[in-house]
């Protein structure tokens, strides 16, 4: 195990490089900086999907391992994101609905919002509060499901997660209005 690697469901999946950063450098995820000796790693690429996908970089040690035990609301932004781009269910440890679960249980208006109401997600809470409590490894959500969350954390609401999270829903949403498939280029 690596020296400051959670326990349990937040343990580093593998299989995963970790080295002493050389020189600085920024996280190929969240784009912080780390210093000369920081510990930093990189996720192994599925080589049945390398010609579709530009290799992630270095990856600081907060998206590395501590995101796994500590998900800030950013993390599961970027996580959404990155699922909703690979078009791929999304993939929550028991952390991580919990935080979720959270985000969207805090504010009241929520559940009156105009993507809510279109799709309920009560059922999905329950799982997210089910999967938190029992801390499973893996919980998954449909494409349909994070679709909806989202353009629920889009409604004028307290986002909690800083400025990344304005900029990753625009991000999204220009994405699938830009979008007509899987490689095809935008044309506005």
């Amino acid at each position: 195990m690596v020296r400051g690697q959670p326990e349990g469901i937040g343990r580093l999946p593998r299989p995963r490089w970790i080295k002493a950063a050389a020189a600085a450098g920024a996280c190929g995820l969240c784009g912080d900086g780390y210093d000369i000796g920081d510990m930093i790693g990189r996720a192994d690429q599925d080589p049945k999907l390398a010609h579709h996908y530009v290799p992630m970089g270095w990856l600081c040690w907060h998206c590395l391992v501590q995101r796994q035990q500590g998900p800030t609301r950013r993390d599961l932004l970027l996580g959404l994101f990155h699922a909703l781009f690979a078009d791929d269910g999304v993939g929550l440890n028991g952390h991580e609905c919990g935080e979720l679960l959270n985000w969207l249980t805090t504010d009241p208006a929520l559940p009156k919002s105009k993507p809510w109401m279109a799709d309920a997600l009560e059922t999905t809470l329950e799982r997210l509060r089910a999967s938190a409590a029992e801390g499973k490894p893996v919980t998954w959500l449909s494409l349909q499901t994070t679709h909806t969350i989202v353009a629920v954390m889009q409604e004028p609401v307290p986002w909690g997660a800083g400025p990344l999270g304005p900029v990753v829903c625009l991000r999204i949403r220009r994405w699938f209005r830009w979008s007509c498939g899987v490689g095809c280029v935008p044309t506005s």
